[in-house]
């Protein structure tokens, strides 16, 4: 994307407060929950038309876009699952 420059986000095991900080400043005064609702129709939306060699180039030795959004899909999995354990468990950690 022309334009953006990329989130420089801590690491989360060595400074978690940098790291939870960084994405709330990141997130401005957008709603977390109304961000997960969109993220699904703005990426189909930024993907739509791609050809193959879009979505596998590495610009930089960056990630590609295949690997951008199987992320996605994983880290879906996992903060489902955990959103799950917080809400059904009486004292979740």
């Amino acid at each position: 994307m022309t334009g953006t420059r990329p989130l420089e986000i801590p690491d989360a095991t060595g400074d978690p407060g940098a790291y939870v900080a960084s994405l709330l400043k990141a997130l401005g005064d957008r709603s977390p929950i109304g961000q997960l609702a969109e993220t699904p129709a703005e990426v189909r939306r930024l993907v739509t038309g791609l050809c193959e060699e879009q979505w596998t180039a590495r610009p930089d030795g960056e990630w590609s876009v295949e690997q951008n959004v199987g992320h996605l899909f994983d880290v879906d999995i996992c903060y489902g699952f955990r959103i799950r354990l917080i809400l059904t468990e009486d004292r979740p950690s």
